[in-house]
């Protein structure tokens, strides 16, 4: 069946063969220029899009070598957000963040590596570690615990983190199960010990745990802060005051470079953190409640500073050691 279009007089509206009339020579020429126009203009924007990624890529790179991380973190996120889905820029920050030990944004990257990325245990371990120094508890357990489930192979690194975790959020019962297990299959360790005494501590049971942290303490050369920290509390609740305020006075002089050596900058969050638990530990509630309203303006809404702030608020004021 004919289903060419005709007029009355028998032309179609495209002339004398109706639709099936081929185009005039001036439309061809038209469409070849609409199309090279079209290519000059698509390969000019992925010119200048290549030349942006460049761009921005020396910059980071020049940024971190010279060790100019606000400058470096800034390129990155901007790159990150101009080419979403690209890995190079996540990684660099996160360089960045590791070696300007500004842990916030090491954890930024490493989240959206892994969001972009195939699974990646070892970077998720490190996470882990970042979230529990920064007091982001709950994310850090969940994130052990299924590590652990998924990679029994590398759970015996992951049980002393994933127990202070636990301890720290208030599952005493549940960290001292995994301590019991490590204790069990890895023998007797200063950090293990350390862990089992602060616990012991928790329990009220001072005089085990006053033996169980001096252990510690004998089986390193030098102990740690958290070691000194736990055994002059355990003692002072055990009755033995004097060698408490040995300790008290020999952890005051040491802890500002531990904790340097430690965390680094001295306006980062981990550093805050930590010296809030040691002015606790030293019952300096003032102090204490002073540094947690910084953090808490830097990081709204964490519930392991709440803990903390209602720890500190809880102590009678104007104590110490």
């Amino acid at each position: 069946m004919d289903i060419r279009v005709q007029s009355q007089g028998g032309q179609g509206p495209f002339g004398a063969r109706g639709l099936y009339a081929p185009l005039p020579r001036w439309a061809f020429a038209s469409l070849a220029v609409l199309l090279t126009a079209g290519a000059i203009v698509w390969v000019a924007l992925l010119w200048r899009r290549e030349t942006n990624l460049a761009e921005l890529r020396a910059k980071a790179v020049s940024a971190i070598r010279e060790a100019r991380w606000d400058e470096a973190i800034h390129f990155c996120r901007t790159w990150a957000e101009q080419f979403p889905g690209t890995v190079e820029p996540r990684e660099i920050q996160l360089e960045a963040g590791v070696r300007s030990r500004r842990l916030p944004v090491a954890i930024e990257a490493a989240r959206a590596m892994l969001r972009a990325g195939p699974a990646n245990p070892e970077l998720q371990e490190k996470l882990a570690l970042w979230l529990f120094l920064t007091g982001e508890l709950e994310e850090a357990d969940n994130l052990c615990a299924a590590l652990r489930k998924e990679n029994p192979g590398r759970e015996g690194l992951l049980l002393p983190l994933h127990a202070d975790i636990l301890q720290r959020l208030g599952e005493t019962a549940k960290a001292a199960e995994l301590v019991d297990q490590m204790l069990l299959s890895g023998g007797k360790n200063p950090q293990i010990l350390t862990m089992r005494g602060s616990i012991y501590l928790e329990e009220g049971n001072y005089p085990k745990a006053v033996a169980t942290l001096r252990e510690a303490k004998s089986l390193s050369a030098q102990p740690t802060e958290k070691n000194l920290h736990y055994l002059a509390l355990a003692l002072a609740r055990n009755g033995d005051t004097r060698e408490a305020e040995a300790l008290f006075a020999q952890l005051r002089s040491r802890q500002d470079l531990e904790i340097w050596d430690k965390y680094g900058r001295p306006d980062s969050i981990p550093y805050k953190v930590n010296l809030v638990e040691t002015l606790i530990h030293l019952g300096k509630r003032e102090e204490a409640l002073g540094i947690l309203s910084e953090i808490s303006r830097e990081a709204p809404g964490n519930p392991y500073l709440e803990r903390l702030a209602t720890t500190a608020s809880a102590m009678p004021a104007g104590g110490g050691k």
